[in-house]
Protein backbone atom coordinates (compact mmCIF):
# COMPACT_ATOMS: atom_id res chain seq x y z
CA UNK A 1 0.00 0.00 0.00
CA UNK A 2 2.68 2.48 0.94
CA UNK A 3 5.95 2.58 0.23
CA UNK A 4 9.01 4.61 0.31
CA UNK A 5 11.02 4.96 -2.87
CA UNK A 6 14.27 6.25 -3.30
CA UNK A 7 13.91 9.97 -2.87
CA UNK A 8 12.05 9.44 0.65
CA UNK A 9 8.79 9.53 -1.62
CA UNK A 10 5.55 7.67 -0.22
CA UNK A 11 3.56 5.94 -2.86
CA UNK A 12 -0.04 4.91 -2.30
CA UNK A 13 -0.80 3.16 -5.59
CA UNK A 14 -2.62 -0.03 -5.71
CA UNK A 15 -0.82 -2.86 -6.93
CA UNK A 16 -2.01 -6.92 -7.79
CA UNK A 17 -0.57 -9.98 -8.19
CA UNK A 18 -1.70 -13.20 -8.82
CA UNK A 19 1.79 -14.76 -8.51
CA UNK A 20 3.56 -12.35 -6.56
CA UNK A 21 6.15 -11.89 -9.57
CA UNK A 22 3.97 -10.40 -12.23
CA UNK A 23 1.98 -6.75 -11.33
CA UNK A 24 -0.70 -5.02 -12.40
CA UNK A 25 -1.22 -1.55 -11.51
CA UNK A 26 -5.15 -1.58 -10.30
CA UNK A 27 -5.66 2.14 -9.14
CA UNK A 28 -2.51 4.78 -9.32
CA UNK A 29 -4.22 7.43 -7.10
CA UNK A 30 -6.84 5.93 -4.63
CA UNK A 31 -8.75 8.43 -2.67
CA UNK A 32 -7.10 7.30 0.81
CA UNK A 33 -4.06 9.93 1.66
CA UNK A 34 -0.45 8.33 1.60
CA UNK A 35 0.00 6.49 4.78
CA UNK A 36 2.60 5.28 6.75
CA UNK A 37 2.97 2.04 8.53
CA UNK A 38 -0.69 1.28 7.77
CA UNK A 39 -2.33 -1.62 8.02
CA UNK A 40 -4.40 -4.20 5.50
CA UNK A 41 -6.15 -7.24 5.38
CA UNK A 42 -8.73 -8.86 3.44
CA UNK A 43 -12.28 -9.18 5.56
CA UNK A 44 -15.64 -9.35 4.92
CA UNK A 45 -14.93 -10.62 1.05
CA UNK A 46 -12.93 -6.92 0.99
CA UNK A 47 -9.53 -5.49 1.15
CA UNK A 48 -9.54 -3.10 4.27
CA UNK A 49 -6.97 -0.76 4.82
CA UNK A 50 -6.38 0.85 8.10
CA UNK A 51 -4.97 3.78 9.88
CA UNK A 52 -1.66 6.15 9.15
CA UNK A 53 1.27 7.47 11.08
CA UNK A 54 0.08 10.23 13.08
CA UNK A 55 2.45 13.02 11.49
CA UNK A 56 2.15 16.27 10.47
CA UNK A 57 4.61 15.41 8.10
CA UNK A 58 2.42 12.95 6.53
CA UNK A 59 -0.88 14.48 6.79
CA UNK A 60 -1.25 15.02 10.17
CA UNK A 61 -2.07 10.84 9.85
CA UNK A 62 -5.62 9.46 10.18
CA UNK A 63 -7.98 6.63 12.25
CA UNK A 64 -9.59 6.87 9.61
CA UNK A 65 -10.72 2.95 7.39
CA UNK A 66 -11.17 2.38 3.93
CA UNK A 67 -12.40 -1.10 1.68
CA UNK A 68 -12.69 -2.21 -1.53
CA UNK A 69 -14.52 -4.97 -2.76
CA UNK A 70 -12.57 -4.88 -5.83
CA UNK A 71 -8.97 -3.29 -5.03
CA UNK A 72 -10.00 -0.50 -7.30
CA UNK A 73 -12.73 1.74 -5.91
CA UNK A 74 -12.19 2.68 -2.44
CA UNK A 75 -14.59 3.67 0.17
CA UNK A 76 -14.25 5.36 3.42
CA UNK A 77 -16.18 3.83 6.78
CA UNK A 78 -18.60 6.30 8.02
CA UNK A 79 -17.44 6.14 11.41
CA UNK A 80 -13.48 6.23 11.78
CA UNK A 81 -11.74 4.23 14.09
CA UNK A 82 -11.36 5.54 18.15
CA UNK A 83 -7.91 5.38 18.33
CA UNK A 84 -5.42 7.92 17.44
CA UNK A 85 -3.18 7.47 14.15
CA UNK A 86 -0.73 4.74 14.23
CA UNK A 87 2.10 3.07 11.94
CA UNK A 88 3.20 -0.70 12.54
CA UNK A 89 -0.03 -1.78 14.61
CA UNK A 90 -0.69 -5.41 13.84
CA UNK A 91 -4.42 -6.29 12.29
CA UNK A 92 -5.67 -9.49 13.11
CA UNK A 93 -9.26 -11.34 12.63
CA UNK A 94 -10.53 -13.19 15.72
CA UNK A 95 -14.22 -14.23 16.00
CA UNK A 96 -15.02 -12.24 13.03
CA UNK A 97 -14.03 -9.45 13.87
CA UNK A 98 -10.98 -7.16 12.88
CA UNK A 99 -8.36 -6.53 16.19
CA UNK A 100 -5.73 -3.47 16.41
CA UNK A 101 -2.74 -3.97 17.95
CA UNK A 102 -0.55 -1.69 19.65
CA UNK A 103 1.78 0.68 16.79
CA UNK A 104 3.69 3.91 17.27
CA UNK A 105 1.97 7.18 17.42
CA UNK A 106 3.80 10.35 16.32
CA UNK A 107 5.38 11.22 19.28
CA UNK A 108 7.77 7.61 18.53
CA UNK A 109 5.59 6.03 21.74
CA UNK A 110 4.72 2.24 21.22
CA UNK A 111 1.30 1.47 22.30
CA UNK A 112 0.02 -1.91 23.85
CA UNK A 113 -3.56 -1.09 23.62
CA UNK A 114 -6.02 -3.70 22.06
CA UNK A 115 -8.93 -2.79 19.68
CA UNK A 116 -11.72 -4.26 17.73
CA UNK A 117 -13.95 -3.45 15.11
CA UNK A 118 -17.92 -3.35 15.69
CA UNK A 119 -20.32 -5.12 12.64
CA UNK A 120 -21.36 -3.40 10.26
CA UNK A 121 -18.92 -1.03 9.42
CA UNK A 122 -19.50 -0.62 5.62
CA UNK A 123 -22.69 0.88 7.26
Amino acid sequence: MDYYGQDGHLFHDIWSSVDGKNWKLENANPPFATRQGNAALNYQNKLWVVSRLNSAEYGNGANDVWYSSNGISWQKTKQDSEWLGREDLGIVIFKDKMWALGGMDKNYHWNNDVWHSVSNLDK
